[in-house]
């Protein structure tokens, strides 16, 4: 826990320090996005007993010129039971971006940025009980995305998003002779979501 809050610190310096001289331009836009985050995956293993839990994101977008913005992106797939809260393939990153075609109610562009992944779990024993906060499978890397707004109404737009990661996760493994568990760490991609869908807000 201690290592994630660590590197959400290092990333708001980053968002901070990034928009320089730009901080108190009024008239640069800031927008917000809300979506989900997994619609393919989620809908090819709905039948699966295991099938994954939906996923939602959240993005805050600086603009820090007129072309250039920095992004704050947040996705993780939220559950419940009556002793645990979870918020599994936890990922935020920080991504410098810019636009690539800009029309009348259409705007695409792409950014690039690092990003860290991880489990958080918040699990409780019982009422009056205080409540244990844990974390596992870290992992960090760098992060594409590529997005396509499609304005519906007056400062709200369609989110379509695609996101590409790949760096460096934390995984365990079994060893069957001496029941030991080690741990490994892997060169992979951070999350299955591939395609995500949502709205987004001009503040």
């Amino acid at each position: 826990m201690k290592r994630f809050l660590l590197f959400i610190n290092l990333l708001i310096s980053v968002s901070v320090n990034g928009q320089g001289n730009n901080e108190f331009d009024n008239s640069l836009q800031k927008q917000f996005s809300i979506g989900w985050s997994n619609p393919i995956s989620f809908v090819a293993n709905i039948n699966d007993v295991n099938n994954e839990k939906i996923g939602i994101y959240f993005d805050f977008i600086a603009e820090t010129s007129a072309t250039d913005f920095l992004r704050s992106h947040i996705k993780f797939h939220p559950s419940k039971t009556p002793y645990t809260l979870e918020m599994n393939d936890f990922l935020v990153s920080i991504e410098k971006g810019k636009i690539i075609k800009s029309l009348d109610k259409f705007t695409m562009g792409h950014g690039i940025g690092p990003y860290y992944r991880t489990n958080i779990i918040r699990s409780s024993i019982g009422q009056g009980i205080q409540a244990q906060w844990n974390s596992n499978y870290h992992g960090f890397g760098i992060q594409y995305h590529l997005f396509n707004d499609i304005e519906f109404n007056k400062d709200w737009s369609l989110n379509l998003l695609v996101q590409l990661n790949l760096g460096l996760h934390q995984n365990f493994t079994s060893a069957v002779l001496n029941s030991t568990t080690n741990e490994v760490w892997e060169f992979r991609t951070a999350n299955q979501q591939l395609f995500s869908v949502g709205v987004k807000k001009k503040l």
